[in-house]
């Protein structure tokens, strides 16, 4: 089995413009989370999936420089970047990452790969299972993600990538890694969608002795012991998966 990340990133979020090359850890937040994927044992490939609007030529220079390939795309129907994304790649299973989640975690990553069984269409380690919101290991199967992006029609299922899976337990399978009880923390939110979340982010990547090699273990210790780092963001409301930023 091969696996590939596939990272959605673009500069036009409502919420906070630009947020996926704003500097986290002293470097761009993408460049972070790319950094952080390439920790991974198990993961081959590594994708950026962006727009082709304008604005998102910054994203595009950064893979450049960074070595990391990229597929342009629509800028609302993220579902469609994600199987252009899939031609650069012949890999089996697809691990789905966003840009705004600086602490995506390399070893959650490897073991929710580790325990990946035939027959499964979607496996979810995240918030859902009892993760902090932002470091979620998110895999499915090229199969069905290629089969999303040809039926979908809704607009969310089209920006949120994977709601026509999980939405239809009936069609796909779908499983889920729960958090140990040393790292359940579903009430830490570790992704970036307004100045407060930067903020946090910010500040707890300044008390990491190295942002990118950290792992989620580490992370979590470090908010544990400063939860005047870890309120700093908790009256941001995550938004529903029915919820778009943009029209198609």
């Amino acid at each position: 089995m091969k696996a590939a990340a596939i990272i959605q990133a673009r500069m036009g979020s409502s919420r906070l413009p630009g947020k996926s090359l704003m500097e986290v850890g002293g470097r761009p937040m993408l460049g972070l989370v790319i950094e952080r994927l390439r920790r991974s044992a198990r993961l081959e490939d590594i994708v950026v999936a962006t727009s082709g609007e304008d604005e998102d030529d910054a994203i595009a220079a950064l893979c450049m420089d960074m070595d990391a390939a990229v597929a342009r795309g629509s800028k609302s129907d993220v579902l469609g970047r994600f199987a252009a994304a899939c031609a650069l790649t012949d890999a089996d299973v697809i691990v789905r990452v966003t840009a705004d989640c600086p602490f995506i975690d390399a070893g959650l990553i490897d073991a929710a790969l580790s325990v990946w069984a035939p027959g499964i269409d979607r496996l979810s380690a995240g918030n859902d299972s009892g993760y902090p919101l932002g470091v979620n290991a998110e895999i499915v199967t090229r199969a069905a993600l290629l089969t999303a992006a040809a039926e979908a029609t809704e607009n969310f299922e089209r920006e949120h990538v994977t709601p026509f899976l999980y939405t239809r337990p009936e069609r796909f399978r779908l499983e889920t890694l729960p958090a140990p009880e040393a790292l359940r923390r579903p009430h830490y939110r570790l992704c970036v969608d307004e100045p407060a979340d930067l903020a946090m982010v910010r500040a707890l990547a300044a008390r990491l002795d190295d942002p990118v090699a950290a792992e989620l273990a580490q992370v979590i210790a470090v908010l544990d012991a400063a939860p005047e780092i870890a309120g700093m963001n908790a009256g941001v409301v995550q938004k529903g998966f029915r919820e778009t930023e943009t029209p198609r």
